[in-house]
């Protein structure tokens, strides 16, 4: 039987700083709305970074993301899932600079 630890898969990793307070949250529409504290003045981050969004369900295998969900300002992004109602999903969460030349590590954001 292999077991994944999910909490120590990297989704993306480079020298930004990584979200912090970092979750995912079931919406009544089966989205999945992700929260995080701002630290857009933390070392080399910026307010325009993208948010990048994941959430893995592994009952079918299916994957979700999103490589632009909002920036690291905002401190919440939605990312839209059509996925049935009663799956688990994986979820993580990363930046990216607006150049899109730097990336941080993701962060492991809950099991939904």
């Amino acid at each position: 039987m292999l077991l994944i630890s999910y909490p120590k898969i990297l989704i993306s990793q480079g020298p930004l700083p990584a979200a912090e307070d970092a979750t995912a949250t079931l919406q009544a529409d089966e989205n999945i709305l992700f929260t995080w504290a701002d630290n857009s003045t933390t070392g080399i981050a910026q307010p325009c970074d993208k948010v990048i969004l994941v959430a893995y369900f592994p009952e079918g295998g299916n994957i979700i993301y999103s490589l632009n969900a909002g920036v690291r300002s905002g401190c919440h992004a939605l990312l839209v899932s059509n996925d049935p109602k009663g799956y688990t999903a994986e979820t993580w969460i990363g930046f990216i600079s607006d150049d899109e030349k730097d990336a941080s590590n993701s962060v492991y954001a809950g099991k939904l």
